[in-house]
């Protein structure tokens, strides 16, 4: 099986031209379905983007990451550990407070980061 890097592409859609910003820097070692990008979004200022890699569904086990990955310098962040399912996550407007989802704690709940501390916002055994 041929492993591919998953690539940054701007697709201009009025000629149909496509462009190759980057290619996204993979987490080797681990089950290849755990580089699939299944969920990305602009950061709110613009600068970047946060991209969850991992497999959408799974069972116990299944792992799924939260990256950063600045426009500008071309710089991936690990967001979230890669020992859990953690995914979906966003920034505030002062890109400060980050919000996401993980089974750290044994239940997918939201968990929120803001100046160094993380809180389980929801705290729920139901799944």
């Amino acid at each position: 099986m041929v492993q591919t890097q998953p690539e940054l592409v701007r697709v201009n859609y009025n000629t149909l031209e496509t462009e190759t910003m980057d290619v996204l820097d993979r987490n080797y070692g681990v089950h290849p379905a755990f580089g699939a990008v299944i969920d990305m979004k602009f950061v709110k200022d613009g600068s970047g983007l946060l991209i969850t890699t991992g497999p959408f569904r799974g069972g116990e086990g299944t792992k799924a990451t939260v990256w950063q990955y600045d426009l500008e310098s071309k710089e991936q962040i690990r967001r979230t550990d890669s020992d859990h399912n953690s995914g979906f996550g966003d920034l505030s407007l002062s890109n400060e407070t980050f919000v996401f989802r993980s089974n750290r704690d044994g239940d997918q709940d939201i968990f929120v980061e803001e100046n160094g501390s993380l809180i389980n916002l929801t705290n729920n055994p139901a799944r």
